[in-house]
């Protein structure tokens, strides 16, 4: 498999290399909007301010595709800016036509669903601080902010560091099913064991989240701009309509942990079952990630069968490799739940108990619409029950 083909960078894995900051005109006032969102929405102003911007409904001066990812970003940072500015009860249903329709027509050129994604928060909202400086946390910035300050940078960035991070094991991932191929039962267990590894680091990453980023903030002031549209406990269960492109309404997931392409592409490598419900919910998710990653995950999916292989093999020494690695990616789920426990679960109690509370939709599910511990426990359980037998 050639990386490039999926667009994955050899040293940034799924992350946009080198996202761009800058557009060309008409098209920069978007950005320079985009920058400004936060001041706007302490001032409460953006509706207003949003009015007032021009529609440019021709996007055919973006040509490229980080020109497009970055118009995309800016636009999209807007949208869910108007549409929660002022929590659950004043939501709004109807996208105006100025945002509308170059979102629209923009994400249909990307093959992307029109509303905030793991594409757009976290793959393309990075930036070196020192262009020539490593890939590090204390070297990044994010493009564009929601409310939340430091915890908001610190989300999205320690983010980015474990999409980083997954790149070698993506890459060891496609030099063990060529190993499968070729039988190569010691390169297999080598590259098993870096996949292991590699999954040991970036749960570093959500560890260190657990200090730099507030639970109080991010449930409060940065998950509700995450939200998706529709869906029962949304203020518009029936979708939002996006004015000048179409009177049907829009039913759309939020940006969602579960838009990672690097932990599904582990679990398609490893064999890993998973319950048809959650599957589906994770397979539904692959339509909110860029194109040529979905693509790189179904043909993993496709590929010669790893744990097949080492089922077949009856090597012991494989087979504690095989069992080290899914061990490896059961543990890094453990952490996640951890971490959702304390910045969801623990929060949304805390909110059922206080008045006033302006955002609702999102008190119960995740912003990708599952209930979020029930989802995550389902999928740890499969991945620790699929350890092969050693005897």
């Amino acid at each position: 498999m050639d990386l490039s083909t999926y667009f994955i960078d050899e040293e940034y894995g799924f992350l946009l290399s080198n996202p761009l900051t800058v557009l060309p005109k008409p098209y920069q006032i978007w950005v320079e909007f985009a920058r400004n969102i936060v001041q706007q929405l302490e001032n409460h102003e953006l509706r207003r301010s949003i009015r007032q911007l021009p529609l440019i409904s021709e996007d055919a001066g973006l040509q490229s595709y980080k020109q497009l990812r970055l118009g995309r970003m800016c636009l999209i940072f807007i949208v869910s800016a108007y549409m929660w500015q002022e929590g659950d009860e004043h939501a709004i249903e109807v996208i105006p036509m100025n945002l509308a329709i170059p979102l629209y027509n923009i994400s249909k050129r990307l093959g992307l669903k029109p509303i905030i994604s793991h594409a757009d928060c976290v793959l393309a909202n990075w930036q070196k601080i020192d262009p020539t400086g490593p890939f590090e946390f204390s070297n990044l910035k994010t493009i564009l902010q929601f409310p939340g300050g430091r915890s908001f940078d610190s989300f999205v960035l320690l983010t980015a560091e474990i999409e980083m991070g997954f790149c070698p094991g993506i890459k060891a991932i496609v030099k063990a099913l060529e190993n499968v191929e070729n039988e190569n039962i010691d390169e297999l267990i080598g590259n098993l064991n870096i996949m292991r590894e590699v999954i040991q680091v970036t749960a570093d990453c959500i560890f260190r989240l657990h200090d730099e980023c507030d639970p109080h903030v991010f449930y409060n002031e940065i998950r509700p701009f995450l939200g998706g549209y529709g869906g029962d406990n949304s203020p518009f269960p029936d979708g939002v309509v996006f004015e000048g492109v179409s009177d049907e309404k829009f039913k759309l997931s939020g940006g969602s942990a579960a838009q990672s392409s690097s932990m599904q592409c582990f679990d398609e490598a490893l064999g890993i079952h998973i319950q048809p419900e959650k599957k589906n919910f994770l397979i539904e998710m692959r339509n909110y990630m860029p194109p040529a990653h979905k693509s790189f995950i179904e043909a993993l999916a496709r590929a010669p069968s790893i744990r097949q292989f080492v089922e077949r093999a009856e090597n012991e020494r494989l087979i504690n490799a095989y069992n080290g690695t899914v061990a490896e990616l059961k543990q890094f789920r453990d952490s996640h739940i951890k971490l959702v426990a304390r910045y969801i679960v623990c929060m949304s109690n805390k909110a059922k108990r206080s008045a006033g509370v302006r955002y609702q939709a999102i008190e119960k599910t995740g912003t990708g619409g599952q209930s979020p511990m029930q989802f995550l426990k389902s999928i740890r359980n499969s991945t620790s029950s699929s350890q092969l037998s050693n005897t």
